[in-house]
């Protein structure tokens, strides 16, 4: 089966053409003979049936080996799943995603903290470590400098550096810890993020009734790792494979692995399924409909390889309907 001849099944209607001797990967897996206890409604009832947290985490991990793909070439594979929550988990930054009322504070780097990360810390650190001097200073200015009056200054500047990037391994905390407490004034901490070390620090007696959003965004953020900062500037800049389903549009790549569990009650991949076989079941035709485009528009932006991976339990019926529309050769169990 080609992609096209799939997309024509899902959606008859559109009725696509194309080149269908472009026939390349096409695989389905789920998870039905998982042996472990599935999650239930607690905590939101649109986690009902899908693998627990850790588990889903490590079906894409195990599947992404069987895979003859390079993850990381991001220009050609894309692992797409249903929301920016979601792909957190996945993505190894959960924790911080948590710390944040808004999820836009993080993802568009609005909060003022997580946008001096990317602009300014990072781009040093990363500059440094490819002893890429000009570039480092620059990052503050074309016109900044630091006055070196001798070579122990910039042996103190060099090992202050050393430990900053060494910081990165352990706490938020621990990070902004090093870059208040720096013998040298580099690289600058605006007045407004030395107040946040304020919120961040243990030792700091606070009434957490008066806190702002913010300062409570702060406090909260202190305990987490440095490295899920990493990982999300890596996922905002595009520099991993993980995309949601919504934020592909209109774009197409070589390989697609598209992850379809709960999170989101507006979808429910074994109901759409069932109720795709036989349409009369449709109690909710703007809900089925939904359902449907999306699962198509994620299909349809593969190129050549396509492989599905169903994290939340399917019905026998739905079952059935993915050997119709894939074909039966194509249906696999991942924990067979």
């Amino acid at each position: 089966k080609s992609i096209i001849d799939i997309l024509n099944k899902i959606r008859p209607d559109l009725g696509q053409f194309g080149d269908n001797k472009n026939i390349g990967m096409i695989r389905v897996f789920h998870t039905n003979s998982f042996q472990g206890k599935r999650r239930t409604g607690s905590g939101g009832g649109h986690w009902t049936h899908d693998l627990p947290e850790q588990e889903a985490t490590d079906s894409l991990e195990k599947l992404k080996k069987k895979l003859d793909w390079d993850f990381d070439d991001v220009n050609n594979t894309k692992i797409l799943l249903l929301t920016n929550n979601i792909i957190s988990n996945y993505g190894s930054y959960q924790n911080l995603l948590k710390c944040f009322k808004y999820p836009d504070d993080l993802l568009k780097k609005n909060n003022k903290l997580i946008n001096f990360f990317a602009t300014v810390l990072e781009p040093i650190c990363l500059a440094y470590q490819r002893k890429k001097y000009g570039e480092m200073f620059t990052v503050q200015g074309e016109n900044f400098n630091i006055p070196m009056k001798n070579s122990k200054d910039k042996e103190k500047l060099n090992n202050y550096l050393k430990q900053l990037i060494e910081s990165r391994e352990k706490s938020i905390f621990e990070v902004m810890n090093k870059l208040i407490n720096q013998p040298i004034n580099f690289p600058r901490l605006p007045d407004e993020l030395e107040q946040a070390y304020i919120f961040m620090n243990p030792s700091t007696n606070l009434d957490e009734v008066t806190l702002s959003i913010t300062q409570e965004t702060y406090k909260k953020m202190s305990k987490v790792s440095y490295k899920e900062v990493i990982n999300a500037l890596n996922y905002i800049e595009n520099l991993t494979p993980f995309s949601t389903q919504h934020g592909v549009k209109g774009e197409e790549y070589e390989n697609v692995l598209l992850v379809l569990g709960r999170g989101w009650n507006k979808y429910n991949w074994d109901d759409f399924l069932i109720c795709s076989k036989n349409e009369s079941l449709i109690e909710k035709r703007e809900s089925y409909e939904k359902n449907r485009n999306l699962f198509y528009v994620s299909c349809s932006r593969a190129k050549n390889n396509l492989v599905l991976l169903f994290t939340q339990k399917l019905s026998s019926e739905s079952l059935n309907q993915l050997e119709i529309l894939f074909g039966k050769d194509n249906i696999y169990d991942l924990y067979n």
